[in-house]
């Protein structure tokens, strides 16, 4: 395990998962789940795995889990090689409203942090900040005809 893999990890993980193409009923995830995510915090080896009474946070964190063991497979990296891996938000703007196609739907930005410890004790971090659009489950899955 390398110092460049650790780091492509956390890159490639960033980069797919606040990716528009994570997706919850053809619809991006985060525009679901932005409300909760204030207090959440997901431990990506999921040795504390904590299922909530939210059902989209556990599909969320799920889904997190996912992508972060892909990159660490195609990184060559083992999951013993890690003592944890967490990833937590933090709400930057509150909710604002912005015209689109004569719709003002809510956003905020949301700061995302990956955080790896590996077992020598090294820590390796990672921020992106995103902005998200949030989803009403009422309307979006009636336009789809859900």
């Amino acid at each position: 395990m390398t110092l460049r893999a650790i780091k492509s990890v956390l890159h490639n993980f960033l980069g797919t998962f606040t990716s528009r193409y994570t997706e919850y009923n053809r619809y991006s995830f985060w525009g679901f789940v932005l409300p909760y995510l204030d207090s959440c915090e997901i431990d990506l080896l999921k040795k504390n795995r904590h299922y909530s009474e939210n059902v989209l946070l556990d599909e969320f964190s799920d889904l997190a889990c996912k992508i972060f063991l892909e990159q660490l497979r195609k990184h060559k990296i083992e999951m013993h090689e890690l003592l944890k891996a967490n990833l937590t938000f933090i709400i930057l703007a509150p909710l604002f409203e912005r015209d689109i196609n004569n719709a003002w739907p809510q956003g905020s930005t949301v700061k995302v942090f990956a955080e790896v410890q590996t077992v020598y004790y090294k820590i390796y971090r990672r921020t992106i900040s995103i902005t998200v659009w949030k989803h009403d489950p009422a309307i979006e899955f009636q336009s789809v005809g859900k």
